[in-house]
């Protein structure tokens, strides 16, 4: 006997709580409390009171996770048919379960062979396991060529580096990609270009299919609206805004401020008779109102400036109040231009990535997430499916849950209702 099944589990009555069948529970606890044993026992209470092991389904975070509870639960039902009809009773007793009963008894020691001799064993996986044996009952109703296999991580990321690379270096580059990628070029190294478009084209996976219709401009204005910026707002039209500054308002600054000293180590004087001067202001103001992160300065000007020169500290205040807000609209916008050229890419990448998992019958991962959650919420064979399903499912187990994502709660709800 494993030191596992030696090492008895008493549970708390809270355990006991959560284990009972007759309770929809969800349990929150520390890590190294027993939510894993706990789930052991609620199988173990179902199996005891007449449950075909076919139709739990326990879904787990990791494979490691599945082969745990799997190895535990085995263990124990293992156990259970070497003890005495006393020292058994008491053991189901200890769980919650009518220990005394001769029917519970009874098919407490047969409950290790039954587990051994369901048909594919009991289902207790991952939800990437649960999701590829679904889609491949129902291959045709997902959209899937029958008989498709798994892209395994590795072979994935290869792909998606030959569909980037494809689509920027290949023969037949787009113009628009081929405009995207020279505008990135100047903003990016290879790493940072690499990562950018890798999370971009994990984020566009998770997204509504339709927006790799989109070209780059539509996708900026969405971009736009997320940013609080019009729709027809450019970059040229703020930047020329910041620019356009009254000239001879900062040549009087100037020189009303000529005769005072430094004032932080600058000679404010100089840097505003530099900034009426300049044909392109835009430096020499960001040098005046700016810190290097494009924080505002927290003192442009000496208290005695302030006192003496009220004039000149109001119009500095108010140009300091416009150009902050106009920088921030310019950073945005010049990050939705970025982030548009990216998503070209990004989706024409995408594009072939599909186009090759449909030539070779692979799926990926995420594909296996993403199928079915459509084949069970929004396919036109969902109704079929899950009647399908329903007669061969009475019970889920879910562990980790906090790990659960938005589209795997589609498929447990799904499978739940």
């Amino acid at each position: 006997m494993s030191a596992a099944a030696e090492k008895q589990f008493i549970p708390t009555d809270k355990q006991k709580q959560a284990a009972d069948p007759k309770n929809s529970v969800w349990v929150s606890a520390n890590a190294g409390s027993g939510k894993t044993q706990v789930l052991v026992q609620r199988v173990i209470r179902l199996l005891l009171e007449g449950i075909e092991p076919a139709s739990i389904l326990c879904i787990t975070y990791t494979k490691a996770a599945a082969a745990e509870m799997a190895d535990r639960l085995y263990a124990q039902l293992a156990s259970w048919t070497a003890l005495s009809d006393d020292r058994l009773c008491e053991t189901i007793s200890s769980l919650g379960a009518d220990g005394k009963s001769q029917i519970i008894l009874t098919r407490a020691r047969k409950l290790f062979t039954l587990a051994l001799e369901t048909p594919g064993g009991l289902k207790i996986q991952t939800i990437h396991a649960f999701c590829e044996r679904l889609l491949h009952l129902f291959p045709v109703e997902a959209g899937l060529a029958p008989g498709f296999s798994l892209l395994e991580d590795r072979a994935a990321d290869e792909l998606r580096e030959r569909a980037i690379a494809q689509v920027t270096y290949g023969q037949k580059v787009e113009p628009q990609v081929a405009q995207a990628f020279d505008v990135l070029s100047d903003r990016l190294n290879k790493d940072q270009f690499g990562t950018v478009i890798k999370e971009l084209i994990a984020g566009l996976r998770k997204s509504d299919p339709a927006i790799l219709d989109l070209a780059s401009d539509a996708y900026a204005i969405l971009l736009k609206e997320a940013a609080g910026l019009l729709p027809s707002e450019t970059y040229d039209e703020v930047y020329a805004n910041f620019i356009s500054i009254d000239r001879t308002a900062y040549a009087q600054a100037a020189a009303a401020l000529k005769d005072y000293p430094v004032h932080y180590k600058a000679n404010l004087s100089e840097r505003l008779l530099t900034i009426s001067a300049a044909e392109d202001p835009f430096d020499p103001l960001l040098k005046f109102y700016f810190t290097d992160e494009f924080t505002l300065r927290k003192k442009l000007l000496a208290a005695t400036m302030m006192r003496e020169c009220p004039d000149v500290a109001a119009f500095i205040t108010a140009q300091a109040t416009l150009l902050d807000a106009l920088i921030l609209r310019l950073h945005s916008l010049e990050l939705t231009e970025a982030n548009a050229q990216a998503f070209t890419i990004a989706a024409a990448a995408l594009r072939q990535i599909e186009l090759e998992k449909k030539k070779s019958a692979k799926v990926d991962f995420d594909d296996l997430i993403r199928r079915t959650a459509q084949l069970l919420s929004t396919s036109q064979a969902r109704d079929w499916v899950t009647f399908k399903l329903d007669p061969g499912l009475s019970h889920i187990l879910l562990d980790e849950s906090q790990d659960t994502g938005p589209a795997q709660w589609i498929i447990i709800n799904r499978l739940a209702e």
